[in-house]
């Protein structure tokens, strides 16, 4: 920061400058509004070359710290809210401080603002004061500015971070809900899912599952609801899914196949295995892909369930001797060459029509 006494040395005049506020003094004697005037303090100099600098920084840094310690009154909190927006970083850390230390639940909108376009240090502060307000809603608010801000590349461990601590806050998991159903809502006016919302639903998980097996229904939302779910990859979706997989809608069986394969369990199989003689080329191809998300271990296990209901009742196995439901989703393994591929899914497909 460039001191005043330095001005001349550095051939620098003043420019539309006032008198210096004694921000101590102010907080000494309480002064909440002469605090909040001396957070819009500006003291800009001019240097030989013309170029302004503002040396009064300092003042609205020290104005906005003070001001944590006062009450948390509309003014003071608006004022703060207002700083959050100040060209110098350092005020606006301090002023996120703050509001942290207020505690004011009118904070929260703009904190959240700050939280998704702040630099490092300002997210850092905005994610600490969200937390001590402890506002469930703020895990909303900061999701949606996240929609908002219609971001075409992927969000980053940060966003994922701080989406993840402001969620803890909800301890009955209404503010995830309400995320979804909110970004479902906006699809359906907009005839579009935003990218970025799919991995809000990853981030989000099982609570994300409820809202998302509600919107299958709705013919302007049903894909991306579909694609959704396998974001969230829980198996909870894997029965919806196959329904969908069996609809009459070619964008959402090509939606319920993609997220079968994210979901990864063996159940599926057969479903997958009828959909590789589906009319539509697209579903066709990627419920190949599911399959082979899946592993050869998923599909054998898949395979076996239809072989167990094509046996005579003497010969099947009690249902709870079965492992084919009990058996977590194996790991992804290497697809098999593409010659192979093909023969063994029409094998199978034949053999799941013969079982019905």
């Amino acid at each position: 920061m460039i001191a005043r006494a330095s001005i001349t040395s550095l051939n620098m005049r003043p420019f539309a400058s006032k008198r210096r506020p004694k921000v101590e003094k102010l907080r000494a004697k309480g002064n909440l509004e002469g605090l909040v005037d001396a957070l819009t303090h500006v003291d800009l100099v001019l240097d030989r070359d013309g170029h302004g600098h503002d040396v009064g920084a300092q003042v609205r840094v020290d104005a906005a710290d003070a001001l944590g310690d006062a009450a948390p009154e509309v003014g003071v909190v608006a004022a703060l809210a207002q700083a959050l927006s100040d060209i110098d970083e350092r005020v606006r850390v301090a002023a996120a401080r703050s509001l942290g230390r207020l505690g004011n639940d009118a904070a929260v909108d703009a904190l959240t603002r700050a939280l998704a376009t702040g630099g490092d240090a300002v997210r850092e502060e905005a994610l600490r004061a969200l937390v001590e307000i402890g506002d469930p809603q703020a895990a909303v608010a900061y999701a949606l500015t996240l929609v908002d801000r219609r971001k075409v590349d992927s969000l980053g461990s940060s966003e994922r971070n701080a989406l993840k601590t402001l969620l803890r806050l909800d301890r009955d998991e209404r503010a995830a809900a309400a995320i979804v159903e909110e970004i479902v809502a906006q699809a359906r006016t907009l005839g579009t899912m935003p990218p970025v919302a799919l991995q809000l639903f990853s981030w989000i998980g099982s609570p994300a599952v409820d809202p998302l097996i509600a919107a299958l229904g709705d013919a302007s939302v049903g894909p991306a609801a579909a694609v959704g779910l396998g974001a969230a990859r829980d198996v909870r979706a894997v029965d919806p899914l196959m329904a969908l997989l069996a609809g009459s809608d070619p964008r959402c069986r090509h939606a319920a196949a993609w997220s079968l394969g994210e979901i990864r369990d063996p159940r599926s199989v057969e479903a997958l295995l009828r959909a590789t003689n589906d009319d539509n080329p697209n579903v066709r191809d990627e419920a190949s892909e599911a399959l082979d998300k899946l592993g050869a271990v998923g599909v054998i296990i898949g395979v076996a369930a239809i072989v167990q209901r094509m046996l005579p009742p003497g010969l099947q196995l009690p249902a709870g001797d079965s492992p084919v439901l009990e058996q977590a989703a194996p790991p992804p393994l290497p697809a098999p060459p593409p010659r192979r591929r093909t023969r063994v899914q029409r094998l199978f497909a034949r053999l799941a029509e013969a079982g019905q």
